[in-house]
């Protein structure tokens, strides 16, 4: 299944990348290497790291489509990669305006109410 272009992103007119692979960042073992395989087992490329860091300097070096991060990690998390991974793509400025999809996720439960 291909990965679906963000509503925002399309209804903003922004180009989101379609090729490159995509990056699992989860300080969670276990964790980024299950949803790795599930997205391989569907036929997508991907590279897993475990630290905002080496999201970021995984970007900056390869192919990257699409970033899933887990939103609650030690020293930064998925907050800290959205705002630092879009300032450094404000500061490339693209021609073509493209920029990563970002997916933020925890496997946290949920604060009682």
């Amino acid at each position: 299944m291909p990965l679906a272009t963000p509503l925002a992103a399309h209804a903003a007119g922004a180009a989101v990348r379609s090729s490159g692979a995509l990056l699992v960042c989860d300080d969670d073992t276990v964790s980024g290497l299950l949803l790795a395989e599930m997205l391989r087992s569907d036929g997508h490329a991907v590279v897993v790291v475990d630290s905002v860091a080496a999201a970021l300097e995984h970007r900056r070096l390869g192919d990257t489509r699409a970033v899933i991060s887990d939103l609650n990690m030690p020293m930064a998390g998925g907050d800290e990669l959205t705002k630092r991974l879009r300032a450094e793509e404000r500061a490339e400025a693209k021609a073509d305006g493209a920029h990563t999809a970002l997916i933020i996720c925890s496997g946290d439960p949920a604060p009682p109410i």
